[in-house]
């Protein structure tokens, strides 16, 4: 599986020069180089160098999908990268804690929120080695009855859209609903690099 890196294009806000020194300035510039050579961890939330996290990561793809195919098409799926750069945040939560203007924010309930399971780079909270994706999804929802509870109905724009986003996890481009420097709501789609793009999910009900 190849690593595929987005382009971070987005300039410093207008006259951002002239009100701050160039030690910052070069500070900043490091860190804009460090986000281009890590951009690979926003777009995959992973090691840039971890083929087996990148596995990890589309096989947490693929159990969305089964969730979907099992009639809880109202789960939904999104990520960030940590502050640091490092990992990938992975929430599973419903189409009711969406936001209504961005489906790929959610509405935060706090670490125990039942609707909202949260974990690194897409490892579950139990051991899933040589189990299926339809079988991982079987066992997520024995695990969080009130999730899949409220998850349970049709959402067919969703279920669209996100097929396309597993389409393009399967071939090492993930999205990343949040990203430094750049704004998808105003671009109008998720920018996975190398010429490769995701609409803007659907909207949430949040």
């Amino acid at each position: 599986m190849e690593l595929h890196i987005p382009t971070i294009t987005t300039p410093c806000p207008e006259n951002f020069a002239e009100k701050h020194d160039e030690s910052i300035l070069r500070d900043i510039e490091k860190v804009i180089t460090t986000a281009s050579l890590m951009a690979v961890v926003t777009a995959t939330g992973i090691n840039p160098l971890s083929i087996n996290g990148m596995e990890q990561l589309t096989k947490y793809f693929e159990v969305v999908a089964e969730l979907h195919k099992m009639g809880y098409e109202q789960i939904r799926m999104t990520e960030y990268a940590s502050p640091n750069g490092t990992a990938m945040r992975c929430w599973i939560t419903v189409k009711s804690r969406c936001w209504n203007i961005f489906g790929g924010f959610i509405e935060e309930k706090g670490h125990d929120d039942p609707l909202a399971i949260v974990s690194l780079n897409g490892e579950f909270a139990w051991d899933t080695s040589g189990m299926s994706p339809h079988a991982i999804a079987e066992e997520f929802i024995r695990r969080y009855p009130a999730l899949a509870e409220a998850g349970r109905g049709r959402d067919a724009e969703y279920v669209k859209w996100f097929s396309m986003a597993l389409n393009e996890a399967r071939q090492g481009y993930f999205f990343s609903a949040l990203m430094e420097w750049r704004n998808w709501m105003v671009e109008g789609q998720i920018d996975l690099g190398n010429g490769h793009y995701l609409p803007l999910p659907p909207p949430g009900t949040s």
